[in-house]
């Protein structure tokens, strides 16, 4: 009976050591693995930043201005050029007796604007 309690205690032991091992080496494994991981998110961040501080840098109203002018042909808006609101061709004025005059144009809604856009009749 002693004999056979120190053989199953020996087997167990064994047994008990490599499971201690094959554990020991997946933590291992898995904990290079998730380095691996902290490392591509910083990684990522980085670049995250750099894009975020090219996107700032690309995006500078003096720049943009520029290009515009060079490739867009557009200049800054001078004082002749605006208008009132109520000469624009849509606002309805009440009169000087405050009377409201008769409509006037309706501005076509944006499902008029796409059907003329596309050839097909209102």
């Amino acid at each position: 009976m002693r004999r056979g309690s120190t053989l199953l205690f020996a087997v167990l032991a064994v047994v008990m050591g490599a499971a201690s091992i094959v554990i020991g080496t997946e933590v291992r494994d898995l904990e290079d693995r998730l380095a691996a991981i902290h490392r591509d998110i910083a990684r990522e961040q980085e670049a995250l930043h750099v894009l975020r501080a090219e996107w700032s840098y690309l995006n500078r109203p003096d720049r943009l201005e520029a290009l515009a002018r060079r490739h867009l042909g557009l200049r800054i808006p001078e004082a002749a050029q605006t208008m009132a609101v109520s000469d624009l061709p849509f606002a309805v004025r009440p009169d000087v007796a405050g009377e409201a005059p008769a409509p006037g144009p309706v501005a076509p809604t944006p499902l008029e604007i796409s059907a003329k856009a596309a050839g097909a009749a209102p």
